[in-house]
């Protein structure tokens, strides 16, 4: 909102009404801190399905949504077909997530 700072609160708050009316501004959030959480690694995890088939790919989609430790997740073109940013508390907390987690969705192949 820049060039609205010298205006009075009571006409920045009717403009931010305004904003949110015409769909400019669609929500708020909450910006969690992974660290303060005790979620120290950040990692981005290369996944290629050895199927790939619109229900391969639906239920990889569906299990993500179910891992806390998937933060955001990409399709992609090319040789990999997804590429997963996970935040885990260290290297031990990664490789039990992918053990026990990722590596058990059907039809995943060995993440890079």
């Amino acid at each position: 909102m820049r060039g609205y700072d010298a205006i009075a609160g009571p006409a920045c708050g009717r403009r931010v009404k305004q904003l949110e009316d015409a769909g400019i501004i669609e929500r708020y959030v909450a910006v969690l801190n992974a660290r303060n959480l005790g979620l120290d690694l950040d990692a981005f995890v290369e996944i290629r399905l050895r199927n790939k088939t619109s229900r391969t790919t639906g239920n990889f989609e569906k299990a993500n949504k179910l891992m806390p430790e998937v933060v955001e997740a990409y399709f992609l073109t090319g040789d990999s077909d997804y590429l997963l940013r996970v935040r885990v508390k260290d290297p031990d907390h990664y490789r039990d997530f992918l053990r026990d987690h990722l590596l058990k969705i059907p039809k995943v192949g060995s993440p890079q």
